[in-house]
């Protein structure tokens, strides 16, 4: 037998990805002493085959998105409070420059990028492939008005590198959703953000966060070192959003 009868039609995105989920357990710090209690309830979805109603958000434009991969709760809870908010929305959006961080499966990017946005997705290497994907299949949807979208494209972004691409330099607005997860990336993800907002041009940063450990302060420590204002503007269950707004140079400079 020749190995051609063998083998199996590819599968679409889709099929790879429907019916499976992570089957992690959070037992951060805060879990284990009991400080939070809701990390590991239902609002958690970890379903790798998500769909997104986005039809209140932006005006007739879609009916629903699809992300293969999965999203995590603060991308979620940041993509709804963006787009629906009476100071956000597609008024607030359209046709501003926006570079997300941390990107992922690029929820929050793709919903901006719906809403009007000019937005520059980022993130490792290996998780471009699977960013692109769901790029490429929310903007093919016959469901969606290109008319009303603003651009979506993807870039490298390791974090605490200073050779940062062009594209990313100076943008109105940079979003960043969960992504202080290890205690050695907060200097990295400082810098970034250093890189990344400029005083002169009063870029604004929006960041959806969520308590795990007693050490995620050093965070938020740093970047008021780095010159940065921050509001909390967003509580939702376990999850906060801020503004930050770096208004000065480091304090050590």
């Amino acid at each position: 037998m020749t190995g051609a009868n063998n083998t199996e039609e590819p599968r679409t995105a889709a099929e790879r990805w429907k019916g499976q989920s992570m089957k992690y357990r959070c037992e951060c710090e805060y879990c284990e002493t009991g400080k939070a209690t809701t990390h590991n309830d239902p609002s958690h979805d970890q379903s790798l085959y998500q769909t997104w109603d986005i039809a209140p958000i932006q005006d007739p434009a879609v009916a629903q998105l699809t992300i293969f991969g999965g999203t995590t709760k603060c991308a979620r809870v940041m993509s709804r409070f963006l787009g629906e908010a009476d100071e956000f929305g597609r008024d607030y959006f359209e046709n501003k420059s926006v570079v997300e961080v941390g990107s992922g499966t690029g929820l929050v990017g793709i919903v901006l990028g719906v809403l009007g946005a000019n937005v520059t997705l980022t993130d490792q290497a290996p998780v471009l492939e699977t960013l692109q994907e769901n790029i490429e299949h929310n903007l093919a949807s016959t469901t969606l008005d290109r008319s009303l979208c603003g651009t979506l494209k993807t870039r490298e972004l390791y974090w605490g590198t200073q050779n940062v691409h062009k594209d990313l330099l100076d943008p109105d607005i940079v979003i960043g959703s969960d992504l202080i997860f290890a205690k050695e990336n907060i200097p990295l993800l400082l810098t970034t953000f250093e890189r990344l907002c400029s005083p002169e041009r009063n870029t604004e940063l929006y960041f959806a966060h969520i308590d795990r450990f007693s050490w995620e302060e050093k965070f938020f420590e740093g970047m008021i070192q780095n010159g940065f204002e921050c509001d909390l503007i967003h509580t939702d269950t376990d999850i906060k959003i801020f503004r930050f707004l770096r208004t000065n140079l480091p304090l050590d400079e």
